[in-house]
């Protein structure tokens, strides 16, 4: 619609009085040495709203149980990161314990990247769905 902007590589750095925000958007810092020369890098908007809400986005937390602090237990998001980001693998075997199907997508690329996944623990009683699916078909 025409009332909206999206800002997709914007951080609202600013929370003020009033619903009063102030927004920091990259327009070419993505580009780096591709920029072109007299644009434009970085625009600051000032912005008075009626409703703000805040949505900070999703946080991983782990499941509870004993020694889960200890060195080898990971979040799923920091495996996937090592396995997708950095071609890297934090271990040789993989169990995963989740109540949710992200698990299921960082078995995926456990397998995808050549390594056992030996388990995943699931606590909830018949978990559904694509992620958990194509695991299951995968072994």
């Amino acid at each position: 619609t025409p009332d909206v902007l999206l800002l997709p590589r914007a951080t609202v750095n600013g929370y003020h009085d009033h619903n009063f925000l102030t927004i920091h958007e990259r327009l070419t810092d993505h580009l780096g040495d591709r920029a072109p020369i007299g644009q434009v890098r970085q625009r600051i908007h000032r912005v008075r709203a009626k409703r703000v809400v805040l949505a900070t986005g999703a946080h991983e937390r782990p499941l509870v149980y004993g020694n889960n602090d200890v060195p080898g237990n990971m979040l799923a998001g920091a495996v996937s990161t090592y396995v997708r980001r950095y071609g890297v693998a934090p271990g040789k075997k993989l169990v995963l314990s989740t109540n949710n199907d992200h698990a299921y997508r960082v078995a995926l690329d456990w397998l995808d990247a050549g390594l056992q996944v030996v388990a995943v623990a699931d606590a909830r009683s018949n978990p559904r769905g694509a992620l958990v699916e194509e695991a299951r078909a995968k072994g």
